[in-house]
């Protein structure tokens, strides 16, 4: 079951692939009531997102073995640390 949401919260961790792994980019998000998992799938790197920033994000979240996760989410830098 999936849902859309759109939330905000800060950026608490970026993981990125290695040069084997696919290319999937995860980005968590901490918000007031949950963390997301956020996964840009065929990227390597995301340019301007860095880990303390405050993000704004909508997209279709599903359920990954208990984990919130949204793919290719929609995205707006909100503040930069």
């Amino acid at each position: 079951m999936s849902r859309w949401i759109k939330t905000s919260g800060v950026v608490s961790a970026i993981s990125y692939p290695g040069y084997t792994d696919k290319p999937v980019v995860r980005v968590d998000i901490d918000t007031d009531d949950a963390t997301y998992s956020l996964l840009f799938q065929s990227r390597r790197k995301l340019q301007a997102v860095d880990i303390g920033d405050q993000l704004a994000i909508s997209g279709n979240l599903v359920w990954v073995d208990s984990i919130p996760v949204i793919y290719n989410p929609e995205y707006r830098i909100l503040q930069k640390v």
